[in-house]
């Protein structure tokens, strides 16, 4: 769904990840409180979207030390990080923990494009691009 509130940036998208919450009470983790400048207790507007299957999602990293990493678990870890996530959406970043050491793809590119995409249950091909210019 859509989260918004008067803030840094005026919305953003979101999932649920469970129904435990009681009615009328959105439990939401700090990065995404932090994304839309709220602070817990704050009155947030939510709304219900339907979003497409992606087709294909293409990260770059915010160095080069993504590419110090083994091909091998690179690819492990972005797979097991995106477990972490129902959707993306361009200009979005994921973060990941690796030997002690923080490592934030961007989202640069999904197909479709301009909208959030579902990144669950589909067959989707990820590319990695080069790393942003130090």
């Amino acid at each position: 769904g859509v989260a918004s509130a008067p803030s840094v940036r005026p919305f953003t998208h979101a999932s649920v990840r469970d129904f435990t919450a009681p009615t009328g009470v959105a439990y939401v983790p700090r990065k995404l409180m932090d994304l839309i400048g709220v602070a817990s207790g704050d009155v947030v507007n939510l709304e219900s979207i339907s979003v497409p299957k992606a087709k294909s999602v293409t990260f770059q990293p915010n160095d080069t030390r993504w590419f110090q990493i083994d091909e091998e678990e690179r690819k492990s870890l972005l797979e097991f990080e995106l477990r972490r996530y129902q959707f993306v959406e361009q200009g979005s970043t994921i973060d990941m923990t690796y030997l002690g050491e923080t490592h934030t793809l961007l989202v640069s590119k999904t197909e479709p494009e301009n909208t959030p995409v579902s990144i669950t249950d589909t067959d989707l091909s990820t590319e990695v691009t080069e790393a942003k210019a130090e």
